[in-house]
């Protein structure tokens, strides 16, 4: 966590540091990523941002928690999500929901999206955290017998993982493309199906 000094800067400075700060771990990995050039792009003088984080690993951390805050989901909502709508239309819900993420908040998606395959030692330590959500998601289907529990939990987990994924980065292409990029519901089902064909009980 941020000591005191980084909360008592005005709430626009704050999120200009994130920011920086998620463009720069978003484009390169924990070990390469500049603590210098971070203060630079944030407007702050060499080495500034240690008056704000121990060390680069604090700001690292703070950044994780910046992102999932605009695009993760409580176990309290997917549950209820679940058991409102039932399993697969919640599933929709979700899906729709990370592609809007993933139009509103490119960088933000890319920057988790990248730290869920890293092989970087100091991110792995996040993927946990990272993948929170996702696998709650996912153990409740499996749990729940509404994925296919033939096969090893793990591979199944991998199966969905990658399946959202290349979703999330397809629609993120795309959205580049249109100017006024919308989530298409036909699409959300299609790319359901797609899941519920790979992973879904027979």
């Amino acid at each position: 966590m941020a000591n005191k000094r980084f909360y008592k800067l005005d709430p626009i400075k704050q999120e200009t540091i994130l920011e920086t700060a998620l463009l720069e771990f978003m484009d390169k990995n924990f070990e390469t990523a500049s603590i210098n050039r971070i203060s630079k792009e944030a407007g702050l003088s060499a080495g500034a941002l240690y008056y704000y984080f121990d060390d680069k690993e604090e700001l690292f951390l703070n950044t994780i928690d910046y992102a999932l805050k605009e695009i993760n989901f409580e176990e309290e909502a997917l549950q209820t999500l679940f058991e409102s709508l039932g399993y697969w239309e919640g599933i929709a819900e979700v899906v729709r929901r990370r592609l809007s993420s993933a139009i509103l908040f490119p960088e933000k998606v890319s920057f988790i999206q990248r730290i869920i395959f890293t092989k970087d030692s100091v991110e792995n330590k996040v993927k946990n955290k990272v993948l929170h959500a996702f696998k709650w998601l996912f153990d409740y289907g499996y749990d729940n017998g509404h994925i296919n529990n033939a096969l090893p939990r793990a591979l199944m987990f991998e199966i969905h993982l990658g399946l959202i994924t290349s979703i999330n980065k397809w629609e993120m292409e795309r959205s580049k493309e249109k100017d006024n990029a919308y989530i298409d519901d036909d699409l959300v089902n299609k790319y359901v199906t797609l899941i519920k064909k790979a992973i879904g009980a027979e």
